[in-house]
């Protein structure tokens, strides 16, 4: 088996993330500008989480399946308690 990616996966993660860039900037602009004396506000702080979240997809694409086999009870416990949390009053941000 390879330990290699598949890069046409990847080429599709980084347009997705490419277009999401692009979305974040057309829709944030204006309002950047009247909040921070920014338009390109959002749109940097987009930019480091998009290029956090790639290098972590790279990095975690480098592993073997095993450990996420040993671990996979964990994850489960792990998500469940973040559904969880959303239900949880004062917790998050209420928007809109």
């Amino acid at each position: 088996m390879s330990r290699g990616f598949d890069r046409g996966l990847l080429i599709a993660v980084i347009f997705l993330i490419g277009l999401g860039l692009v979305q974040v900037y057309s829709s944030s602009y204006m309002y950047a500008i009247e909040k921070y004396g920014d338009g390109l506000f959002f749109f940097r702080k987009q930019l480091v989480f998009a290029a956090l979240t790639l290098a972590l997809i790279l990095g975690l694409s480098r592993l073997s399946w095993q450990w996420s086999e040993r671990l996979a009870w964990l994850l489960w416990i792990a998500a469940v308690l973040g559904v969880v949390a959303t239900f949880i009053p004062g917790l998050g941000v209420r928007a809109g």
